[in-house]
């Protein structure tokens, strides 16, 4: 065999695996390819479970709002402001909604309320009455736990035993529309004074001292 012939053999043979390295190569490439985008399973199972190499992570509530229905109903004690209309009621309610919310403590001021009656009346008036039902309602979204104080008051005109009488209608007849409002009774206390504390209090007009006074105790 001369020299011609055998180079010729040697640049078949070089062909031939240059081909064969080729093809191994491209037959690396297409099985990345196809396998490359499967998940890994795990085997020995009937089925084979796909592992999730996904992360969801939630975040749970860490602040609890503030709820009303949970409140205990506290009187204003250090700043006490009164009301007598159904209007300044629900304002002061409002604010004092915001500032329990703010302060989240559970606890929520429903303001004191001041019914008037007429001269030897023991009536509530259809103002003191819508005032008395909004009160009710407040008091009834609270936790119920607290104590309303209703308070009878009376002028200094006549006996004391007629002003212990009439202060002493006028409170129950209060505590009557608070329990027909869904007021528990044991939830009510009862008080009256006829005029026996007037001296306490300096109003311009006798109309004031005939009164009824609804409290957070």
């Amino acid at each position: 065999m001369n020299d011609k012939q055998n180079t010729t053999k040697k640049n078949k043979r070089n062909w031939l695996i240059c081909i064969i390295s080729i093809a191994i190569v491209g037959l690396g490439i297409v099985s990345a390819i196809i396998f490359g985008n499967q998940k890994p399973s795990i085997e020995g199972f009937e089925e084979n479970l796909i592992i999730d190499d996904s992360i969801s992570v939630e975040m749970a509530e860490s602040v609890q709002l503030f709820d009303i229905s949970k409140a205990l109903a506290i009187g204003n004690i250090t700043a006490p402001e009164t009301a007598s209309d159904i209007e300044s009621f629900k304002r002061l309610m409002e604010m004092n909604r915001q500032e329990a919310e703010s302060l989240n403590e559970g606890k929520i001021v429903i303001p004191k309320i001041v019914l008037f009656f007429d001269f030897n009346s023991a009536e509530l008036n259809a103002s003191s009455l819508a005032l008395l039902e909004e009160y009710a309602r407040m008091f009834g979204e609270t936790n119920q736990e607290a104590l309303i104080q209703v308070e009878g008051f009376a002028c200094n005109i006549g006996t004391k035993e007629a002003n212990d009488f009439i202060s002493r209608k006028r409170a129950e007849n209060v505590q009557k529309v608070l329990e027909q409002n869904g007021v528990l009774s044991k939830c009510v206390e009862v008080k009256w004074y006829g005029k026996s504390r007037n001296v306490e209090f300096n109003y311009e007009y006798l109309s004031q001292y005939r009164r009824v006074e609804v409290s957070i105790k």
